[in-house]
């Protein structure tokens, strides 16, 4: 299974549930419109929530994603 967090500000909720996803064998995409770099500028814990959720095996962030065209950098979206 995998669950998308689309537009997760600065992945805090993210990296808070990261640990319980991984146990239930749940695959991670956490998504942000901004690019990496202004994201970190941006969030003061941009950087070590990125850490905590690719800490786990098949989490992952993806940066300057547009949530309004998901279908762009997804192969399947349902219900976007």
């Amino acid at each position: 299974e995998h669950i998308k967090f689309c537009g997760d500000g600065d992945l805090s909720f993210s990296a808070e549930i990261s640990s319980e996803l991984d146990m239930l064998g749940i695959t991670l995409y956490a998504t942000v419109l901004e690019d990496e770099e202004t994201h970190n500028n941006v969030y003061k814990f941009s950087k070590s929530n990125v850490q905590t959720i690719q800490s786990y095996p098949g989490h992952n962030v993806l940066f300057g994603i547009d949530a309004t065209k998901l279908s762009n950098y997804f192969c399947e979206v349902e219900n976007a």
